[in-house]
């Protein structure tokens, strides 16, 4: 059977190997029952002949043949493969010698005999057997033939054909033994190829020097090449360097181990990287000596990754959840240090011994807890929108430099008392420094960076500024900056800083208040309005925090822009007088109608109070002359928005304020759609909300 080997895709070239030695056996096998039959054939020519040849010349010939046999054997595989061609043709030539040139001679007879014989048995014995009838119909014909002519008595003839068809019987059934042997073997070969195949894993046999002499289709697949790519080849030639460590440590591992499984990186020609799955099984051969060993890979890529996606997975959710409880406890720090403030304060200013000084010195340090409980709640009420996914964004055309000069101004005070000098630069002028953005977020990212500044300074200057990109015609974008010169942040937090519930730990914690969102609600509000953010930062020398917006804004002046401060939408003032204003107060809580109360009690004439919206939309119909309605949005009954609805049913002049506890982004447009003139959030800061009255009323 020839096999295509290119085809198949592996070396059986072994396998041919034992074939063909099974085949110069064979041949062995057969001199020897050549061997064997010339003294038998001598003694049958002796007794038929004996008189008529030279036993010394018979002695000779059977000698000489039995030798030229023998070394023509094991001399060469090609003189074995094509002697009995030569043989045959060589005792044909002899046999018509001797019949029609010698025939008269004293020793043809003998020799002629002697030739036959040897000639039939050969003719079996160095041929397949299924040429056998052949070669016997043609060495049978010849020997009547000559029988025939030779004039030996028909007893002798048949003692002659008896023993030549014996010998001929005999070759015939070890031979066609051997040959199923031969078949068996080519069979099974051919069963094994189909398997290693048919296998979907990928398969392989080294040799003693690990390379490849055998690899299946499945192998060319995970290893990406062709089957003259990988035969032949070392398989370390497909190792990375990982890959070869690993294997040279199995190598020493196995020791006296038949079977053993491992993981294994390879790269393959195309420089992937894989890792492959191997079970390694030593076999040896007749001797029991090692003589190789067979491979069966398996792709584990896939795996691999996934399992470690998951065990990050896995660990980035236990440190979500060891961050999120060490926030619920940094929270619960950050928002009872200021309320044990509050109380403590408020209940020593209930001392009469108190002189003014203290008095005032208490009242200060209570509104500063207060501030710092009120800026930790709104952080943790943006992070949770955010998280949900509720945060909106809220474009108009918003003035950069005003809100640059703004925040100078409002934080110039702060960082003077520390000793920080502060500065800013703008580099667009007024009519180009418009943009379309979320004011109110935009004024909160550069808060919070200006705020860290002068947190983490004790001393030098902060600047802040702004860049634009490809200024040249028009640019595409703003670089915004805050730069300090305090004490920097150290290269392994300058990512964490930016992550929720992670507070970097610059120099001691305990030093810094508070609950370390603000760069991440930083970092969430500029990728809502298309931006980016990102620290330069050198421990002992300084930090610049950058961010990008991009430009968005026309380029003509703007005849107005509305400043996030003054922000309006409402309808132009009605000529009051704010000290004779009739006033609704809308507010189900009592210590906040308390407050409010007494906000508004120097500008009012009268005050109504009721406590749900329904008895609000009531006193509005009943008291069609109030001039100012402040109105609580969560209420029993009736909520503010609905109340301000039917309102607006029956009076469109009234002014209405609405004011929560929500203080979500977002409140104060739907207060606006509900009817309301204005919003402002609790807790109510009185300057704020006086001169939020004084804009509805002239004095």
């Amino acid at each position: 059977m020839k096999v295509n080997k290119k085809k198949l895709g592996f070396d059986i070239s072994q396998t041919e190997e034992s074939i063909k030695g099974t085949h110069l056996k064979n041949y062995q096998i057969s001199i020897l029952f050549i061997a064997i039959s010339f003294p038998i054939t001598g003694l049958i020519i002796n007794y038929i002949a004996k008189d008529m040849y030279d036993p010394l010349i018979f002695r000779l010939i059977l000698s000489s043949l039995f030798f030229i046999f023998l070394a023509a054997t094991y001399l060469s595989k090609f003189v074995v493969k094509y002697f009995h061609i030569f043989f045959n043709i060589f005792l044909t030539f002899i046999l018509f010698w001797s019949i029609f040139i010698a025939h008269n001679n004293d020793y043809s007879f003998a020799t002629t005999i002697v030739f036959l014989l040897v000639a039939s048995i050969n003719s079996v014995a160095l041929s397949t057997y299924k040429y056998i009838p052949f070669y016997s119909a043609f060495t049978l014909t010849v020997t009547l033939l000559f029988l025939y002519n030779s004039g030996i008595e028909p007893i002798h003839s048949f003692a002659i054909v008896v023993s030549m068809l014996t010998f001929q019987f005999v070759a015939y059934i070890v031979l066609k033994s051997k040959s199923d042997v031969d078949k068996n073997l080519i069979e099974s070969e051919e069963k094994f190829r189909l398997l290693v195949q048919a296998l979907g894993e990928g398969v392989g046999i080294i040799n003693k020097d690990d390379v490849f002499v055998l690899t299946n289709p499945s192998a060319h697949g995970i290893f990406e090449v062709e089957p003259s790519e990988i035969v032949g080849q070392p398989i370390t030639s497909f190792l990375t360097k990982k890959g070869i460590e690993q294997y040279s440590n199995k190598i020493l591992e196995k020791n006296d181990q038949i079977s053993i499984s491992f993981e294994l990186e390879i790269i393959t020609p195309k420089k992937n990287t894989k890792t492959l799955l191997i079970t390694e099984t030593n076999f040896t051969n007749k001797n029991k000596s090692f003589h190789g060993t067979i491979l069966v890979f398996r792709d584990i890529t896939e795996r691999i990754e996934t399992e470690n996606e998951l065990l990050t997975a896995k660990e980035k959710a236990e440190e979500s959840d060891r961050l999120k409880s060490a926030f619920l406890a940094n929270m619960s720090h950050e928002i009872r240090t200021p309320m044990n403030s509050i109380l403590g304060f408020a209940h020593l200013l209930e001392q009469h011994e108190l002189t003014g000084d203290q008095q005032q010195k208490y009242i200060n340090i209570i509104q500063k807890s207060g501030t710092r409980m009120l800026n930790i709640l709104n952080d943790i009420i943006d992070i949770s929108k955010i998280e949900a996914g509720l945060m909106t964004i809220n474009s108009e055309d918003t003035n950069i430099n005003e809100q640059i000069k703004y925040i100078y101004t409002f934080f110039k005070h702060e960082a003077e008392a520390k000793g920080i000098s502060i500065s800013f630069r703008n580099s667009l002028p007024t009519n180009k420094a418009v943009i379309r953005t979320d004011s109110e977020k935009f004024y909160a990212i550069l808060t919070n960076l200006v705020k860290n500044a002068i947190k983490y300074s004790n001393t030098g200057h902060i600047e802040l500024g702004y860049n634009p990109i490809n200024s040249s015609t028009r640019p595409e974008s703003l670089t915004f900056y805050v730069k300090d010169t305090g004490i920097g942040i150290p290269i392994d937090r300058q990512k964490a800083i930016f992550e929720r519930f992670v507070q970097a730990d610059i120099e001691d914690r305990k030093a810094y208040q508070g609950a370390g969102l603000g760069l991440s609600i930083t970092k969430a509000y500029l990728e809502m309005l298309g931006g980016k953010i990102w620290v330069e930062s050198e421990e002992g020398v300084g930090t610049t925090f950058y961010f990008t917006l991009p430009y968005n804004a026309e380029l003509e002046e703007k005849t107005e822009v509305k400043n996030f401060i003054e922000t309006s939408l409402v309808n132009n003032p009605i000529d009051h007088k704010t000290s004779k204003l009739k006033v609704l107060i809308a507010e189900d809580d009592v210590p906040s109608e308390m407050l409010i109360s007494i906000i508004v009690e120097e500008l009012s004439s009268e005050i109504l109070k009721v406590t749900t919206g329904i008895e609000a939309v009531e006193a509005c119909r009943n008291h069609p002359d109030i001039d100012l309605v402040l109105m609580d949005i969560q209420m029993p009954e009736m909520n503010g928005y609905e109340a301000t609805r039917q309102i607006r049913s029956f009076n469109k002049n009234v002014i209405i304020i609405a004011e929560t506890a929500y203080g979500l982004s977002g409140d104060r447009e739907k207060s606006i759609k509900a009817g309301c003139n204005d919003y402002i959030p609790k807790p109510i800061n009185k300057d704020d909300f006086l001169e939020l009255i004084h804009k509805y009323f002239k004095e």
